[in-house]
């Protein structure tokens, strides 16, 4: 199983999953917003009410383009006027079958860890593009003198609280209870991006096509060449590990231990 952002995170709630045992012995997890936790019943009551009304139609029939709107649109709401909440209004909730609570997740966690390979990873500044575009953190990087280190501080709280800090988490807890873990940090950044090593920059390097990603712009004034060569790497290695269960690398890749917690940084 492999998975990236919200992917990443669902690989992550099946990983504990009572009804998922026995379906995969490997995982994949790249980029989960861990620090989110599990949904609320509250909460995503609260999104379904708002979705239902944007939506204004059966959501078992409605067309998928009218789906996806609605769902943008309480995303936005949801946002708040200055956009500063990106949290994702939609995802899986505690204790509604199959996912169990927090607290069964976490015991069928500990229980299957001794049978499973797991990578787990996040790219170097994951909220790069989402702070970039933000009118607010826009506006507060061209403030004199501390506008810059305002707005990257903030960028990279919220980044180690969603991301990077529970991912270490995720790590330690498996490879305790006995789990084959591997760590990574995703760290290339394209020269003229303002984005960084941004959420999703690892997926040109292995999924599609150039011709895919051709207007990307978190790939602005990458050289075909360091996207290629990177990426053979990265595929070689995510191949390697669904085939054997160590991931396949030209450089040392040590596994993560509690006494060693190794990362391994991918870059041209």
């Amino acid at each position: 199983m492999a998975g990236q952002s919200a992917g990443g995170h669902s690989v992550q709630c099946l990983l504990g999953m009572p009804a998922a045992e026995g379906l995969f012995r490997r995982a994949i997890v790249q980029s989960a917003p861990g620090g989110l936790g599990l949904g609320q019943a509250d909460a995503a009551r609260r999104s379904a009410k708002r979705f239902i009304a944007r939506l204004g139609a059966d959501p078992r029939t409605a067309p998928v383009d009218a789906i996806l709107d609605a769902q943008a649109a309480v995303a936005r709401q949801a946002a708040g006027r200055l956009g500063l909440n990106t949290a994702p209004q939609f995802m899986p909730v505690a204790g509604v079958g199959p996912l169990p609570d927090e607290a069964g997740w976490a015991t069928c966690l500990t229980r299957r860890a001794p049978g499973l390979d797991v990578i787990i990873g996040t790219t170097g500044r994951e909220m790069g593009a989402f702070y970039a575009l933000n009118p607010v953190f826009r506006r507060t990087r061209r403030t004199p003198v501390v506008g810059a280190t305002l707005a990257n501080g903030a960028e990279l709280a919220v980044g180690t609280a969603a991301f990077y800090r529970p991912a270490r988490r995720l790590a330690a807890r498996l490879s305790a209870a006995g789990a084959r873990v591997w760590t990574y940090r995703f760290d290339y950044a394209a020269p003229a991006s303002p984005f960084g090593a941004s959420h999703c920059i690892e997926l040109p390097f292995l999924l599609g096509t150039d011709t895919d990603w051709a207007s990307a712009p978190m790939l602005a004034g990458a050289h075909p060449r360091d996207i290629d060569t990177l990426g053979r790497r990265l595929r070689t290695s995510w191949l390697g590990f669904i085939r054997t269960g160590t991931p396949t690398t030209d450089t040392p890749w040590p596994q993560y231990m509690a006494h060693s917690p190794a990362t391994h940084h991918w870059n041209a």
